[in-house]
């Protein structure tokens, strides 16, 4: 009954909010190991935080901007490849 709950609590955010399922918590140690002495399975033996803890949700707020940040950086560096590609492309029709 709960994980129906939960589900249905999180099928009421935004469809293109990243955060609709659980965190990649292992993802997001790896961008900043302090966060790993604040894991800990919650009542229904899933790892998570205790929410009700400002260090640890600082902590996590910390890991969740460094990985939004690396993935907009690879995006801005992906579409400067993308450009690059279309104007060699284009250098080598138009030669």
């Amino acid at each position: 009954m709960s994980s129906e709950k939960n589900q249905h609590e999180k099928s009421r955010l935004h469809a293109r909010n990243r955060n609709r399922e659980r965190y990649d918590l292992n993802a997001l140690i790896r961008s900043n190991p302090e966060l790993k002495k604040q894991v800990k399975p919650n009542k229904y033996g899933l790892d998570s935080i205790d929410f009700a803890n400002p260090v640890a949700v600082k902590i996590l707020n910390k890991a969740l901007h460094s990985t939004i940040i690396m993935e907009l950086s690879i995006g801005i560096f992906q579409k400067k490849i993308y450009v690059l590609l279309y104007r060699v492309e284009l250098i080598t029709y138009t030669t």
